[in-house]
């Protein structure tokens, strides 16, 4: 079975530059070639990094999008031109993607979060082979589209009770297939001897609680609202606090910073040295900073869908505090994380979860154990799995 799979145009897979859905695509490149029940064809952004790795797999074939100055410029006209006629014009990528399906035939082409790229397919085939991998609760502003594929996969039921709910598909239409990660990569046990060296890089205490955030530090991932709880804390906790990534929707891709991540630095500095930027890092850098972490925070004020960070989190053996947004509270349990309210009292009820847990070794080592226990369902194995099921139903 020949399967294309479209991702989205700004970051690359294999996920050199990090990304949830590039992530995931990965993690299923990966089971793929294990496993060889299908014949992949990614269609990806160019970047260098992503086409050497791309090198090591003999299951998965590359189409690159490259996003050159005269793509910019082209795509500059096509938006100028949508502005003034009212027409929505695909961006250039879009137009490159279609040459080559033409030229190619798929059993099924899957298209991943880009809602853009389902009529321009639907126009060269027939919507039998077209499913439209859905990863957020940001994409109805045209409900219309999701007519033109045969089903919409979603990432959470949240996602699918919106998806029935803004659209005219029905229960038939819509499949769950949950998000998982790499359990082995972040495992606390095998990456515990790299712990003491990520303290010393960051100048930390053993004597220190390690509080992690890793997102991007945008205003939906609720950072600012954890400074905020972290500066009503009693002064005399031991703890600091990594923020691991990029400023605003650059997604480590650019050095601009936000007005929103000045506003977070700015309000970080009153809590001194206790919090440590390290900007963007890589996929593979992200265990490391969870080994070396107590606690996980992931205060999401947005409708997150299933974000990667609480399967990381889990895996790693972290308690977590987070909130009941989207479909969070289907992939977390009570025995694992402290699920908040986002409500007026929100940054106040954050800080006492977090003294909670500084306070108690014993209440972290108990979440944390109920979390890695947990997280094992959350595995590349049922992923594809389940992946299979869907495109031989």
């Amino acid at each position: 079975m020949k399967i294309a799979i479209i991702v989205p145009s700004h970051l690359p897979v294999p996920c050199v530059k990090g990304g949830a859905v590039e992530t995931l695509v990965t993690g299923l490149l990966n089971q793929n070639e294990n496993e060889r029940l299908i014949n992949i064809t990614i269609f990806s952004a160019y970047y260098k990094e992503a086409f050497l790795e791309s090198k090591k797999y003999v299951y998965t074939s590359f189409i690159w999008i490259k996003y050159n100055l005269l793509n910019k410029i082209i795509n500059l006209a096509t938006r100028c031109y949508s502005y003034l006629s009212g027409k929505q014009i695909p961006h250039f990528g879009i137009f490159q993607i279609i040459w080559h399906l033409k030229r190619n035939q798929f059993d099924w082409i899957v298209i991943e979060g880009n809602e853009q790229v389902i009529i321009p397919v639907y126009k060269i085939t027939d919507k039998s082979r077209v499913l439209f991998h859905l990863h957020s609760a940001a994409l109805f502003s045209t409900p219309e589209v999701f007519n033109y594929c045969n089903k919409i996969i979603v990432v959470s039921q949240y996602i699918k009770n919106l998806v029935l709910k803004k659209t005219q598909r029905t229960d038939k239409d819509v499949v769950v297939l949950r998000n998982c990660t790499d359990i082995s990569l972040f495992s606390r046990k095998n990456n515990l001897k790299f712990r003491e060296s990520v303290l010393s890089n960051y100048h930390i205490s053993k004597e220190d609680v390690v509080l992690c955030f890793t997102g991007r530090i945008d205003k939906q991932k609720g950072i600012k609202e954890l400074i905020q709880a972290l500066l009503l804390l009693p002064h005399n906790l031991p703890f600091k606090l990594i923020i691991s990534g990029s400023a605003g929707l650059a997604f480590g891709l650019s050095d601009i910073k936000t007005e929103f991540y000045s506003e977070v630095m700015y309000l970080a500095k009153k809590l001194g040295n206790k919090v440590i930027f390290t900007g963007f890092i890589r996929n593979i850098e992200i265990p490391y900073i969870l080994v070396a972490s107590d606690i996980s925070i992931i205060p999401s004020l947005g409708e997150d869908a299933a974000p990667l960070t609480i399967f990381e989190s889990m895996a790693a053996g972290l308690p977590i505090i987070t909130t009941d947004s989207g479909g969070i509270p289907e992939y977390v349990t009570d025995k694992c994380a402290i699920i908040l309210k986002k409500d007026e009292d929100f940054v106040l009820n954050l800080s006492l979860a977090i003294q909670e847990l500084l306070i108690s070794k014993e209440k972290r080592e108990i979440m944390g154990n109920a979390g890695a226990l947990h997280s094992q369902q959350f595995n590349y194995h049922k992923y594809y799995e389940d992946f299979i099921k869907i495109v031989t139903d």
